[in-house]
């Protein structure tokens, strides 16, 4: 047996080689099969989509927020793979009582690295873990090099109906921040806030961004804040680059860089 804490202080205890995984989480599911652990994956939730001919096949136990309980407890996996805000923790405390569940807690890239290694490490799979680490490490580096101005404000929308953004405190405020701006309403108590079109007025951005997932914005969206708010740049950008962390990084990071030139211009 090992021991391991995940990153919410929780111990778990792992067989000496873990065999079979059930992953609660799409960007870790696809950190996985990109750590070489895909014939060890033996659950997914529906929302794991990557990679896409892999997981087509692999048993589906449910959303993030709605486990299905029972199908994972027929699958017996050696360990359980979640996060903190993308699954319910009444569920997860269910699911702890059969089965070693190890947690993530993801508010900044850096965040994220570490999960990398930690995985990495519980998988056996470390040396691996600590390449994808360092190229995104690189790709970080590189686009800390590239100049702005940290005065800019600006929102990321991710739900309409209410319409609701990224506050601070969250992995998408420190994609923000990379890119040189702030959030341009902050609650303390809200990570994502839901707003109003005054508030978004009154806040006065210079950049709103429109992700195309969870709700699925597009450039028809647009037309309606270019009405309200003409004096400020809006883009609809890919909302998994800003909401997966893991493997995934790499190709976010080579997509924020251009996005960052493109922003200063």
């Amino acid at each position: 047996m090992s021991q391991f804490t995940d990153q919410v202080g929780y111990q778990i205890n792992l067989k000496s080689e873990v065999n079979s995984i059930v992953s609660t989480v799409p960007s870790q599911t696809e950190l996985l099969f990109d750590l070489g652990l895909g014939s060890k994956v033996k659950g997914v939730t529906r929302f794991c989509v990557h990679p896409k001919n892999a997981v087509a096949d692999i048993p589906k136990i449910g959303g993030t927020k709605n486990l299905d309980i029972e199908k994972i407890r027929d699958i017996n996996p050696d360990l359980i793979i979640g996060n903190k805000e993308e699954n319910i923790k009444e569920q997860v405390e269910k699911l702890k009582t059969d089965f070693p569940v190890w947690l993530s807690d993801i508010k900044s890239p850096g965040d994220a690295l570490d999960m990398m290694t930690e995985i990495g490490e519980i998988t056996q799979t470390k040396d691996k873990a600590v390449e994808l680490v360092n190229k995104i490490q690189q790709l970080l580096d590189e686009l800390a090099e590239i100049g702005s101005d940290r005065k800019r404000k600006a929102l990321v929308f991710i739900w309409k109906d209410p319409y609701m953004v990224a506050g601070r405190d969250t992995y998408m405020h420190e994609v923000l921040k990379l890119l040189g701006y702030e959030t341009a309403i902050h609650r303390d108590d809200e990570r994502y806030p839901q707003v109003t079109m005054d508030q978004i007025e009154e806040s006065e951005p210079d950049l709103l961004l429109f992700t195309s997932e969870p709700f699925p914005y597009s450039s028809r969206e647009l037309q309606i804040f270019q009405e309200k708010i003409p004096n400020c740049k809006k883009l609809v950008v890919n909302g998994e680059y800003f909401s997966w962390y893991g493997s995934r990084m790499i190709k976010s990071f080579q997509y924020f860089k251009q996005l960052k030139r493109q922003l200063n211009t």
